[in-house]
């Protein structure tokens, strides 16, 4: 028995009239300009646009036959529009329900596997010459300097010092357990019972000094024994 092959719908690749598409109402980033980072990123795809073209196509669900709604791309979108683009680059996925429209958004946004900081700089270097024209970068020409510079820099004696921080935290550590039993004194301070310190609020607050003062209790000294012991008459 032959096995069956799921065929799964890939989309199909289509260039219609960019004002044949409308955005959602679920985008995250619709909001870009609020933020300096926003609008930035922003400009970062405006320019990449007017180098190079549209590189990636928008995705989108049929809503009619004249009408798709974004499913993700809406900055591409934006930045065409206002580069003066007339028509535009979609994937069209078809007639699908608004909950598998944000399912594959929320896939794409997540599914981007950031670049290796690294990796990038040795392309960069791959290239770099004393002419090279910038324009066609993502990055500023301080950008490219700054990221080339991280390949210069001497990764092993930075994992050198960060051992020895380590060792030194993990003295720090050892030193703090050493405190451990003046802490088990100051617990054990706390533990007395009330037995204990009833005993010792009923210890006699005077010791004998002469023979008018008598050892007496907290509770149990008079007026009278403060005359006899000092002279002095109680306050009315």
């Amino acid at each position: 028995m032959e096995e069956k092959i799921k065929k799964i719908q890939i989309g199909h690749y289509l260039i219609i009239d960019i004002d044949k598409i409308k955005p959602n109402n679920y985008n995250i980033k619709s909001n870009y300009n609020q933020t300096n980072n926003g609008r930035l990123s922003f400009e970062k795809i405006k320019r990449s646009i007017n180098i190079h073209g549209q590189m990636n196509s928008i995705k989108v669900r049929e809503i009619s036959n004249d009408l798709y709604e974004i499913i993700d791309g809406y900055c591409i979108w934006m930045a065409m529009k206002e580069l003066g683009f007339k028509e535009i680059e979609i994937k069209n996925f078809g007639n699908i329900s608004e909950e598998e429209s944000i399912k594959k958004y929320l896939y794409l946004e997540e599914l981007k596997i950031p670049l290796d900081i690294i990796e990038v700089a040795w392309l960069l270097k791959r290239i770099k010459e004393p002419n090279i024209k910038l324009k066609g970068f993502p990055y500023s020409e301080q950008e490219i300097k700054n990221k080339i510079k991280l390949i210069e820099f001497d990764w092993d004696k930075f994992k050198e010092i960060e051992e020895i921080e380590n060792k030194q935290l993990g003295l720090l550590g050892d030193f703090s357990r050493n405190q451990e039993p003046e802490k088990e004194i100051e617990e054990e301070l706390e533990e007395k019972t009330e037995e204990e310190f009833k005993e010792e609020s009923e210890k006699p607050a005077f010791e004998e000094k002469d023979n008018k003062m008598q050892t007496k209790s907290l509770g149990s000294i008079k007026d009278e024994d403060i005359d006899d012991s000092t002279g002095v008459n109680p306050l009315i």
